[in-house]
């Protein structure tokens, strides 16, 4: 009697973790997948469940709740949705929040409905309607090359973090605009070419760009956020318009991360040899302080003043001028270190 008690709670139990197992196996639904928050308007917001959607590949964003439109996509709505490669986006929707694609590191494609009148998609990337803002390159994308729409003004927030796979692109010359952190992780692009017309590079833009070698940044550009090039620690040479963020900053390992000038030395990367200064008049005291990697620093006709100590402790440094000699508006120690320095220096 004992022994088929014993048998009887095995068996319980053995059928009790059947049902469980199976209920946990069982995939949800599109619908299960998401969070839904209603709106003042009457439509629904949606961001997605990450714990149900590890079972899925390919989700498809509901046109309709309970009767509503679905009509916004929340911020970060699909952080965590990591075996995710396809989002097919509804035409309800008519709001995308910020990063809301950001962290779904096997995405390929973002489909768009073609009726959908805010967005639309471009071999599964991202755009506004009209085509003039990339929102989102998927960061799954395999594709080493990116040619951006000659229609594109603008390129969004995060609009290709992440995007290790990419190794050049092409932006036009219709671009005005750069959102922060554009660039931000794509740890294979080698180069790329900053068009005139823009005018700021915002923080952290191509932080991560890990094999960026050169970059040219023309004299539009006004100011630069801080860790704009972070650990971009194979860049060889910059050509920039100023020292710095262009205005309280100005010295050459703000843009690295640096939070004073006595850290160039820690945030410099030590792969970088070449600086070209374009378009600045001024260039401040400690500007280049403990750049001991650098091996040349060109400064053109444009440049009126140099403060005392800008080149101090740059033992490595050649200094080639465009001035045929010294200016008097340069302060008297600007070159307290003695660098070498070449005197009416032609391009």
């Amino acid at each position: 009697m004992k022994k088929f008690g014993i048998l009887f709670l095995l068996l319980a139990i053995f059928v009790a973790l059947t049902v469980l197992v199976s209920c946990n196996s069982e995939k949800p639904t599109d619908e299960d997948c998401f969070i839904f928050y209603p709106l003042d308007d009457g439509t629904y917001a949606v961001e997605c469940d990450a714990t149900l959607v590890q079972y899925l590949t390919k989700i498809v964003i509901p046109e309709n709740h309970k009767g509503k439109k679905v009509s916004t996509i929340v911020n970060r709505a699909f952080f965590g949705c990591d075996n995710v490669k396809t989002i097919v986006i509804p035409n309800s929707v008519t709001s995308i929040g910020s990063e809301a694609f950001y962290g779904c590191s096997n995405l390929t494609s973002l489909d768009v409905d073609e009726s959908n009148p805010n967005y639309c998609d471009i071999e599964g990337v991202l755009f506004t309607k009209d085509k003039k803002t990339v929102i989102r390159c998927p960061a799954g994308k395999i594709e080493s090359n990116f040619s951006i729409p000659n229609s594109v003004t603008s390129i969004g927030d995060y609009a290709f973090s992440g995007c290790s796979a990419l190794t050049s692109i092409e932006i036009p010359n219709s671009v005005t605009s750069i959102g922060s952190s554009a660039f931000c992780g794509c740890s294979n692009l080698t180069s790329i070419a900053i068009p005139y017309g823009i005018t700021s590079i915002e923080a952290d833009t191509f932080a991560g760009c890990s094999k960026l070698t050169s970059i040219e940044i023309p004299n539009s550009v006004t100011s630069i956020g801080e860790y704009a090039f972070d650990g971009c620690i194979a860049l060889e040479s910059m050509s920039l318009p100023f020292i710095g963020n262009g205005s309280d900053k100005t010295y050459l390992g703000y843009i690295f991360g640096a939070r004073h000038p006595r850290y160039n030395k820690d945030e410099v990367p030590e792969s970088l040899k070449s600086v070209t200064v374009t378009g600045c008049t001024s260039i401040s005291s400690d500007a280049f302080i403990h750049c001991s990697n650098l091996t040349n620093v060109i400064i053109s006709n444009n440049v009126t003043s140099i403060k005392n100590d800008a080149f101090y402790n740059c033992s490595n440094l050649t200094i080639f001028c465009e001035a045929e000699s010294k200016p008097d508006t340069w302060d008297e120690d600007w070159n307290r270190s003695n660098c070498p320095v070449v005197w009416g220096y032609e391009k």
